[in-house]
């Protein structure tokens, strides 16, 4: 090589050296930018927006048996929103139906093309025989406020004709440990703030200067390598902190409310928020639905008492609580004129269709999925139509709802 070319060769090395030093300086410095400066924000719970990737099950999950250890395709469209197999991600479609709820309705574990939110578009003719738009708003952790909150910065945009909100599971836990929406651990909070994380001992740590650094310096690479074999394995093996709090409950798990406290708690957060979602929906000229929550959660089922005692919960109040809790929806439901799913009565408590004490396999989804469908069309056959059973090949499904 000539001395001329070496020349040029060593001053792209300097340069890209240089480049490369001050973008590592600038997202070090931004680090403790972080740590000397309070910026709050009321957040949205949700995924990111334009996702394509698959997610695969870790040992906690998987810990109870009824789960199958593979990868999951999860899609999203440009808002967040979860996406069928090979769904358009089409901003100005119509969108007939938005799901919003917490990780029950989220299914991320169930295969992409038999989440019960998606698959109900397929069970379903809308309006002159075209097909049925669905959106899966649904999100792990959140409760009733955080999917209203949702609801109205990006769902009522998308102006769906109905809106399905389920919930029940989330919002008692969190009721139990702290009696306010209000009241949570940093990554559930409503409003949020990075002086949240810097006052949280756990985060003022390695693990959370780690977590800035990768986001800022190689969160490419990390969203390559995280749901590959060798992610896993240092996911779950090796440190598990690099992907999610050590605890999230931490400072939450001392005191839980008795029944009668919980009873009133239950009453003054979630029975308003119920309402809230009703009244928004009517404002925006959408039709709200409300639905219970499928569920294992009874005091004679061996894995719901098992995975209470390991919360360190009393099974007994939580099963009182959560029931008041799906009962609420169904007054809501009752008192605002509201088509009602009732979930909670149709899907029985089986780990045919549940896989823990309130998440579905592939088999309870689509027994949702069809349960769902038919509700819509009986409820509203002036817009939607069952399609045949021939079309969707359900035959064992139908004749039994």
């Amino acid at each position: 090589m000539s001395r001329f070319n070496k020349n040029y060769l060593n001053g792209f090395i300097v340069i890209f050296s240089c480049v490369v030093s001050v973008y590592v300086f600038d997202s070090i410095v931004g680090v403790f930018y972080e740590f000397s400066t309070v910026k709050r924000h009321v957040i949205l719970k949700e995924f990111s927006p334009s996702l394509d990737e698959s997610v695969r099950p870790n040992l906690q999950h998987l810990r109870w048996g009824g789960l199958e250890d593979k990868r999951f395709s999860l899609r999203t469209d440009h808002e967040g929103f979860i996406l069928g197999p090979d769904e358009e991600r089409e901003k100005d479609s119509v969108v007939d139906v938005l799901f919003l709820g917490g990780s029950t309705t989220e299914s991320i574990y169930v295969d992409a093309g038999k989440r019960f939110p998606f698959l109900v578009s397929t069970y379903l003719d809308g309006p002159n025989g075209r097909g049925v738009k669905t959106l899966n708003g649904g999100f792990s952790g959140n409760h009733a406020l955080h999917s209203l909150i949702n609801f109205v910065a990006k769902g009522v945009s998308r102006k769906p004709r109905y809106a399905v909100l389920m919930h029940a599971f989330n919002d008692v836990s969190l009721l139990m440990k702290t009696g306010s929406y209000w009241i949570a651990p940093v990554s559930r909070k409503i409003v949020q703030s990075n002086d949240d994380k810097i006052n949280k001992h756990s985060y003022f740590s390695f693990y959370y200067i780690f977590r800035v650094l990768k986001k800022n310096l190689f969160p490419n690479v990390w969203m390559l390598i995280r749901e590959s074999d060798i992610g896993y394995f240092i996911r779950n093996n090796i440190f598990p902190a690099i992907d999610a709090s050590p605890d999230e409950w931490e400072g939450f798990r001392s005191n839980y409310l008795g029944l009668n406290e919980l009873k009133a708690k239950i009453k003054d957060n979630f029975y308003p928020a119920l309402l809230s979602f009703v009244q928004v929906s009517r404002s925006f000229g959408i039709e709200p639905v409300l639905m219970t929550q499928f569920n294992r959660i009874n005091l004679s089922d061996e894995l719901y008492i098992s995975f209470s005692k390991e919360k360190g919960v009393d099974y007994k109040v939580f099963n009182d609580a959560y029931r008041l809790a799906n009962k609420t929806v169904a007054k809501v439901a009752e008192e605002e004129n509201v088509l009602l799913i009732d979930l909670a009565s149709e899907i029985e408590p089986l780990s045919d269709y549940m896989y823990d004490v309130v998440h579905l396999n592939n088999a309870g989804s689509e027994k949702v999925a069809m349960i769902i469908a038919k509700k819509l069309a009986d409820s509203f056959p002036d817009y939607f139509k069952l399609k045949s059973v021939s079309e969707n090949d359900h035959a064992a499904i139908l004749p039994k709802l």
